[in-house]
């Protein structure tokens, strides 16, 4: 079984493979070919120089929370059963209320709020996994899975910035207003998986992980999975991988 899978790991992957393989190919065809070169070669621009400033990661922060509500807030995410539709309604004012909140953070350190959701991970993942959900057979589930995905990695990527976050007081904050969302992956982990204990990775009897309402001891950095959309033939569903933002993907 073929599960189509998408990740900017597998992008990257895939990317530097083909890097590899026209250094090999130059290499091998160094010698002169005897052909000559019509036109002008196209002249190459040296990426700009960006410093990852606290108020960078506080625009990226208040992108991601954009995502959020974007996320869900998409009438795809409107397949829900009542219960989850309730719980959706209550993230989503969380998550509003995160996005308000960092604006005067960035403000009182000279930058200017970012008011959309974050452009490289709205075009990567979520666009494509909305598109999913709006025509699966299983899109109740879906809403679930793709927004205990979405959750988790808003909260994973306040604890990631902790780390890169130089001013002490905005560590602070960074780990405060990572409360919300690690409480609405833990709301939607058991609305996957009902009376899940313990914090031990774990697998099912095919070998597939378990949600967990806490995987470990610590929020995990990693990726997070949603297998979402209509099964197909060989009887495969696509599988989202959603990552925390990283150089390409931050808002300078």
């Amino acid at each position: 079984m073929n599960t189509p899978k998408i990740s900017r790991r597998s992008l990257i992957t895939q990317g530097g493979t083909l890097a590899a393989a026209g250094v090999v190919l130059a290499a091998c065809g160094s010698e002169p070919s005897g052909l000559s070169r019509v036109g002008l070669s196209p002249s190459t621009t040296a990426l700009p120089e960006v410093h990852v400033s606290d108020v960078v990661l506080l625009r990226t922060a208040q992108s991601v929370e954009n995502l959020a509500v974007a996320a869900l807030s998409d009438p795809a995410m409107s397949k829900g059963n009542a219960a989850t539709k309730a719980a959706i309604a209550v993230f989503l004012e969380g998550h509003r209320a995160n996005a308000a909140a960092i604006a005067p953070l960035i403000a009182a350190r000279g930058g200017e709020e970012f008011g959309k959701p974050n452009t490289r991970m709205m075009k990567n993942y979520v666009s494509g996994a909305l598109a999913l959900i709006a025509e699966s057979d299983q899109a109740e589930a879906d809403v679930i899975a793709f927004a205990h995905a979405i959750e988790g990695v808003v909260a994973a990527t306040y604890q990631a910035f902790v780390a890169w976050t130089n001013e002490p007081a905005l560590r602070r904050a960074m780990m405060t207003l990572a409360v919300k969302p690690s409480e609405y992956a833990v709301v939607l982990a058991q609305m996957v998986s009902p009376g899940t204990k313990g914090v031990s990775p774990a697998v099912d009897e095919t070998g597939g992980p378990v949600v967990s309402a806490l995987p470990t001891k610590y929020g995990s950095l990693g990726s997070f999975d949603a297998t979402i959309g209509t099964m197909t033939e060989a009887g495969a569903r696509t599988v989202v991988t959603m990552e925390t933002p990283s150089l390409n993907s931050l808002e300078y």
